[in-house]
């Protein structure tokens, strides 16, 4: 079965506004593939649903992402890089759980 690294771009868009996100997030949901995440995925998915720019309560938020959160796969990525500020996006996909078996060198 295929494993996929949701993004949490796609995730967020989706739950809030529907179309080619949604269907990524309702063939997780089917089990169609392996979702797979990590802590930090996991983390900054909350921190971006909890925005102001969403006024979504606690709770919302919690409704939201909880069937998601409870079938996914989390790993710990093996290997990381160091943070690089300005490049902090790249850093954190470069991370992702995609990588939790792939050498860095």
């Amino acid at each position: 079965m295929i494993r996929a690294v949701v993004d949490t771009n796609v995730i967020v868009s989706g739950l809030l506004f529907g179309g080619i996100p949604f269907k990524v997030i309702k063939s997780g949901l089917a089990k169609n593939f392996v979702w797979v995440t990590s802590p930090n995925l996991m983390e900054e998915t909350e921190r971006v649903m909890r925005s102001p720019k969403f006024g979504l309560s606690d709770r919302e938020v919690r409704v939201l992402i909880s069937p998601i959160f409870s079938i996914t796969e989390i790993v710990i990525p093996v290997n990381t890089l160091e943070v690089i500020e300005r490049c902090q996006g790249i850093i954190e996909f470069l991370n992702a759980p995609w990588r939790e078996n792939v050498p860095l060198s």
